[in-house]
């Protein structure tokens, strides 16, 4: 049952980003699927952060037209971090999961734009990346407390479910 309920909800992400554009006419849509990694991880640890990064990082890898790796790579390494420092962090604040997403995102954001300079061998403009990123950043922060929220709910359920400690 735990499984089948993560799945739903990634399913439901999934679907969410993929679709955002059209719903809401923007340039830039919220990374719902970085949050989740976010989330399981800060939930999980490191170790199972990582595999589901990587998992949901390869699943935008394939379903993007962008450098194929990069998420792969970039969602496992968050995954990793984040789930390393679970013990010393207040996982349990709304607040704090907001400054994580902001951080997160424009650190990825940044490694874009990097990746983009090395491989394309000339300038990139970087005023453009700027604004995306930051448009990108306020749409994951306006979107963390909600998916935070939702998340946590869940495990709530599925704890009171199987009827022992999560």
């Amino acid at each position: 049952m735990r499984f089948a309920s993560w799945a739903v909800l990634i399913l439901f992400l999934t679907s969410l980003q993929m679709t955002w554009f059209s719903v809401f006419h923007s340039e830039e849509a919220p990374d719902f699927l970085l949050m989740f990694i976010l989330l399981h991880a800060l939930d999980e640890g490191r170790g199972r952060g990582a595999v589901v990064g990587f998992l949901l990082g390869f699943l935008q890898d394939i379903t993007t037209f962008s450098l194929f790796g990069f998420y792969s790579l970039t969602r496992a390494l968050v995954g990793y971090v984040v789930g390393a420092s679970r013990e010393s962090v207040y996982r349990d604040r709304p607040l704090f999961f907001v400054v994580l997403v902001a951080i997160v995102t424009l650190v990825i954001k940044a490694m874009y734009l990097l990746v983009l300079h090395f491989l394309s061998g000339s300038a990139v403009d970087v005023a453009m990346v700027i604004a995306n990123s930051l448009k990108c950043m306020l749409w994951n922060m306006a979107c963390a407390v909600p998916l935070w929220l939702l998340y946590n709910f869940i495990r709530e359920w599925l704890w009171r479910r199987s009827g022992r400690y999560y």
